[in-house]
């Protein structure tokens, strides 16, 4: 189901709607009570994002896919060797380094919610370690989101203004 304008990602509507692994290795929320979020992290990822409540997932797994648009097309979560750490003794607040096996580049990314508004912040930076992959590397963000503890039905879409894009994700 692809439109003209390529607003409908291809493959729509993908595959029944399924959960994460249950094997943690961070959880994550603000000290403040104004942040209404929590999220989970596995396999060099951010899984759940659980918003308004602690029982109400919203987003099953969030990562990307990084490609040189010839040879490879490697998914975070399962082409990419993971490592987590916690910079900030007290603060929930996670670096995950997500590095290509044969050591051509790795993903950094800083996982931590916004201390007082419901916002979780994922800065994300490519390091090259390879510069025959020098120009050639791209980065897509892949989000695969359960709105309302639904996973059928939701719908996305790119919106771009003059400097930025957004994605909209939007429940049945």
């Amino acid at each position: 189901m692809a439109s003209s304008d390529n607003s409908i990602a291809f493959g729509a509507p993908g595959i029944e709607p399924r959960w994460t692994s249950s094997a943690k290795e961070g959880l994550g929320t603000s000290y403040h009570t104004s942040c209404r979020l929590w999220f989970t992290l596995s396999h060099g990822i951010v899984n759940e994002i659980y918003y308004p409540h602690a029982d109400q997932p919203n987003t099953r797994d969030f990562q990307f896919l990084i490609t040189d648009g010839e040879t490879f097309c490697h998914e975070e979560k399962r082409d990419l060797e993971h490592r987590i750490d916690y910079p900030e003794r007290d603060c929930l607040f996670y670096r995950l380094t997500n590095s290509e096996p044969n050591g051509r580049y790795r993903l950094i990314k800083h996982v931590l919610t916004d201390p007082h508004r419901s916002v979780l912040l994922v800065h994300t930076k490519l390091e090259l370690l390879d510069d025959s992959l020098r120009g050639k590397l791209r980065i897509f963000a892949l989000l695969s989101p359960h709105i309302a503890r639904y996973g059928a039905g939701n719908s996305g879409r790119c919106l771009r203004s003059t400097r930025c894009r957004f994605l909209r994700i939007v429940a049945p």
